[in-house]
């Protein structure tokens, strides 16, 4: 399944790396996206608009664009993927409608992508992915792996590897606190890792570093999706939804509060096909009467956005880190509650943005 619109990176001759976008690629062609961070200064020219779309059509020059968009047409040429699918460029930013409709198959973009590249270490659009490292000469960390071997002329050599770029690490990259590459690094079949120490591959399947330093990690991020198949009862997938994907979501930085439900959106239909019961704004029907027992977990104060994002009961109407009570029934929990009625109205995609919701419960009030 194709995205509405690519980047075409054979548009051209073979002498040239300029692209042009496009709405109908070639059928049986492979198509890579791009997770990165915008930054606060996106050259406008490349953003698609109503008004620059006739351009981005024509032609985009190479030198042109933006670092990050150079090096991952790079890494696509050199993989011979012919097409790459760039959100500021594939998605009309100034179109509400567009955006809606776009921003409701980010699932299936990501999930039938090739590959995506990860500008994990990039704060904005002209970091680019490939980073030269200058370290000194002879410095060795405390906690550096050795590797002892005998050269061929009999001399005993160390090779030294950081201990610390393993894939933990791509948990603490500025990538990584973003709200939007959250889901994204779930959905994606495969992931290459820019960060500021190495490259990093990871699958569904493995992991693995260019240092080859065996990962001992817990299984990566996109496994979640594997595993989500393996479980049985709905508890276990509520489980998933709240203790693993919304406890760290939450925990995300996000530009506009109004993205904070549609950048979980594609997510949330993973679980709905699994799941079976009504989505309600980051939650479900299934299990409510537990799951509204959510908290914030940063102490300060936080202030409720100025746009309705959520009804107040839910963990998305505010921007703070969450946590739950209760992440599975049973035990000391006794259930003292019955939902009657729990709906939402969704403002187009079931998945997204509500415009206003209610709850109606009865139970022993203490």
């Amino acid at each position: 399944i194709f995205p509405t619109r690519l980047l075409d990176l054979q548009a051209f001759n073979e002498s040239t790396l300029d692209t042009r976008l496009v709405e109908k690629p070639a059928s049986g062609s492979l198509f890579a996206t791009l997770s990165h961070c915008w930054g606060a200064n996106c050259d406008a020219r490349y953003q698609a608009t109503k008004s620059t779309l006739p351009a981005l059509r024509h032609r985009m020059r190479y030198a042109d664009l933006p670092k990050t968009y150079r090096d991952a047409i790079l890494v696509c040429r050199s993989l011979h993927i012919r097409y790459i699918w760039i959100d500021s460029l594939c998605i009309i930013q100034d179109s509400k409608e567009d955006w809606a409709r776009e921003a409701a198959r980010m699932a299936y973009v990501y999930s039938n992508a090739h590959l995506t590249i990860s500008a994990d270490w990039s704060t904005n659009s002209e970091g680019g992915c490939f980073r030269v490292i200058d370290a000194p000469q002879g410095t060795i960390p405390d906690d550096a792996i050795c590797i002892s071997s005998v050269l061929s002329n009999g001399e005993r050599s160390c090779l030294y590897f950081p201990s610390n770029c393993r894939s933990w690490d791509l948990d603490h990259t500025h990538l990584a606190s973003r709200a939007w590459a959250y889901q994204e690094r779930i959905l994606s079949r495969r992931n290459l890792h820019f960060t500021q120490q190495q490259l990093f591959w990871e699958c569904r399947e493995g992991f693995a570093g260019e240092d080859m330093v065996p990962n001992y990690s817990d299984p990566s991020i996109p496994s979640l999706l594997l595993n989500l198949r393996a479980r049985g009862s709905a508890e276990e997938f509520l489980d998933i939804w709240c203790s693993q994907i919304i406890r760290h979501y939450s925990l995300a930085k996000i530009t506009f509060p109004t993205d904070r439900l549609p950048a979980v959106s594609a997510l949330a239909k993973h679980f709905a096909d699994e799941l079976c019961s009504p989505y309600l704004a980051g939650l479900w029907l299934e299990g409510l009467w537990y799951t509204l027992s959510w908290y914030r977990t940063e102490p300060q104060s936080t202030e409720r956005p100025k746009n309705y994002i959520a009804p107040s009961w839910f963990w998305a109407s505010i921007n703070a880190g969450v946590d739950w009570h209760i992440w599975l029934p049973g035990g000391s929990f006794k259930k003292r509650v019955e939902i009657l009625d729990a709906v939402v109205d969704p403002v187009g995609d079931a998945f997204g943005q509500v415009s206003h919701g209610r709850v109606k419960l009865a139970g022993p009030l203490v």
